[in-house]
């Protein structure tokens, strides 16, 4: 899953800078969504190991 949300912000850091560049705001939207979909897997994962710590 880790690397699923790598590739992801890596996507959106590449988006928002092209959405810069040429001005256009579809690729700082669609920057913004990866970089939102990135953040919650991030959370995810963090909810998920800090769950498991308290079970254990």
């Amino acid at each position: 899953m880790r690397r699923h949300m790598y590739v992801r912000f890596v996507l959106a850091v590449m988006l928002v800078a092209v959405g810069f560049i040429s001005l256009n705001p579809f690729f700082l939207l669609l920057g913004g969504v990866f970089a939102y979909s990135a953040f919650h897997i991030w959370q995810q994962e963090k909810d998920e190991k800090d769950w498991e710590g308290r079970q254990g």
